[in-house]
């Protein structure tokens, strides 16, 4: 029996000292869990911020870019107004160009009638100088004729 007693108190130191080993695993499986624990709690904060940071930095610069938005509406709207001025200004200028054509026509119309009159005139009156310059021509050269065959001999 008292080897039995023996084998026993091995067993139980073997199982004590068992025991240790598994706590003082347990013990450090507990602090990397918690290390591991901290450092994803690290990691979601700074994603937090991150994210937050992402979300004021796109909120800013939406902001800022609807001020300049803005900006160039107005500028546009002052252009289109300016153009709208210079549109009307146009169509009065038009206007009163059209009411000067409209009074000049009947003059055109009656100039243009004088202009196929005096086209006529030139083509008869160019038509006559031609002619009396042939007479003309023909003259003097029966006159050179009738001089040289008269006294020349």
């Amino acid at each position: 029996m008292a080897h039995e007693l023996d084998e026993l108190s091995v067993t139980i130191g073997e199982l004590k000292s068992s025991l240790r080993q598994v706590a003082e695993r347990a013990e450090e499986d507990r602090t990397q869990i918690k290390a591991a624990i901290r450092d994803l709690a690290d990691k979601i904060d700074s994603a937090r911020d991150l994210t937050a940071k992402t979300v004021r930095d796109r909120d800013r610069e939406a902001a800022e870019r609807h001020v300049e938005n803005q900006a160039q509406i107005g500028k546009l709207t002052v252009l289109i107004g300016d153009n709208a001025a210079s549109i009307e200004e146009f169509k009065q200028a038009l206007s009163r160009h059209e009411e000067n054509v409209r009074a000049i026509q009947p003059q055109l119309l009656s100039l243009q009638g004088t202009k196929r009159k005096l086209m006529s005139y030139a083509a008869v009156g160019l038509t006559t100088l031609a002619t009396l310059a042939f007479i003309l021509e023909e003259l003097m050269k029966a006159g050179v004729s009738w001089v040289f065959h008269r006294f020349g001999g």
